[in-house]
């Protein structure tokens, strides 16, 4: 867990970096500290508030124990609870960095220039925010979901099994509904687009937004369920009917295609964040105007349309075989 969470941080880390330098964009470092590390040890603040230090620790004890079943579930839910907190904190911690910066700015403003440059600014520490969350919280809380299903697992693992031949034919069935489905939705709205637009499909093509809604995710399921978990749970949701995948198997694959949804639209709003943090910077020069709100909005669209054809579809493929399969879909998902 622990390189899958470091290899993971550095791949989304590395596609905003290249996506705000491909764009035409620079980073400051100093401010850029200062956001991380106000978004990194504020929350902590909170939770030990909340917890105390033992509290706090225990928790991220519980994601880096190794092996699963280790801990009781009542120390799973305890340890998710931890953060819970740990990202409501951040969210407030966001809020309160834009509006010190504004307020800041009120007071000390004498070149109204500067009003882009200050702007630019109080959205740092919520893009500071964004990537804690969608780096480390989600992951983490998605290692413990993991462990917590891995309590539930019994007799259910022997239920449903499939031949080798049977089993690979319902895969090929599962491909075929995820691309036919994603093929409508695409069709429709690139049919929309083109005929609204004129036939130009360039601006969907922006290579910073492709960058950051392409490697950021990747390095968020990474750190996550991993590339193994996401391929073990596609293979769990491989069939038509109920009896293809055990119901353990299945609130696994249920609560990764749920968490790359979360990730997908997480990293759309970093990409909004950054495009409008160097939209306010370079206020003063209508040349940044287009390629900056272009990371913004195109990065949205991104975060829309591929939980519509890939993460959402599949969530519910999973949800539907786990109910044929006589489980239980769990809350926590």
């Amino acid at each position: 867990m622990k390189l899958r969470l470091v290899l993971g941080a550095l791949v989304s880390t590395a596609a905003l970096v290249s996506a705000i330098y491909v764009s035409g964009g620079s980073i400051a470092v100093v401010p850029t500290v200062v956001a991380l590390a106000l978004a990194a040890i504020a929350p902590l603040g909170a939770g030990v508030a909340g917890l105390g230090f033992k509290g706090l620790s225990s928790a991220f004890k519980a994601v880096f124990s190794g092996d699963e079943g280790t801990e009781s579930a009542e120390e799973l839910r305890a340890a998710k609870a931890a953060f819970v907190l740990l990202i409501r904190a951040t969210l407030a911690v966001m809020a309160m960095g834009f509006i010190l910066i504004n307020i800041m700015m009120m007071y000390d403003l004498r070149d109204p220039s500067e009003i882009g440059s200050m702007l630019s600014y109080s959205l740092v520490p919520a893009l500071a925010g964004c990537m804690m969350i969608a780096c480390l919280y989600l992951p983490l809380m998605h290692a413990l979901d993991r462990k917590y299903r891995s309590e539930a697992r019994g007799s259910d693992d022997s239920d449903g099994r499939q031949g080798a031949t049977e089993a690979a034919a319902t895969r090929r069935t599962a491909a075929a509904r995820l691309a036919g489905g994603g093929l409508i939705s695409l069709a429709t709205i690139g049919a929309i687009y083109f005929l609204g637009w004129g036939g130009r499909l360039f601006p969907l093509t922006n290579i910073p937004s492709v960058i950051v809604m392409a490697f950021l995710p990747l390095g968020n399921a990474i750190a996550g369920p991993g590339l193994g978990g996401l391929a073990a749970s596609f293979k769990a949701i491989g069939s038509n009917g109920a009896g293809g995948g055990s119901s353990c198997a299945l609130r696994y694959a249920k609560g990764a295609f749920a968490f790359m949804t979360r990730s997908l639209l997480a990293s759309g709003g970093i990409a909004f964040l950054t495009g409008v943090v160097f939209y306010f910077d370079g206020l003063g020069d209508r040349k940044r105007y287009g390629p900056t709100m272009a990371l913004a909005l195109v990065g949205l669209f991104y975060a829309v349309l591929l939980p519509l054809c890939l993460s959402l579809p599949l969530e519910a493929a999973a949800e539907r075989r786990l109910l044929l399969a006589g489980g239980e879909a769990h809350a926590a998902d």
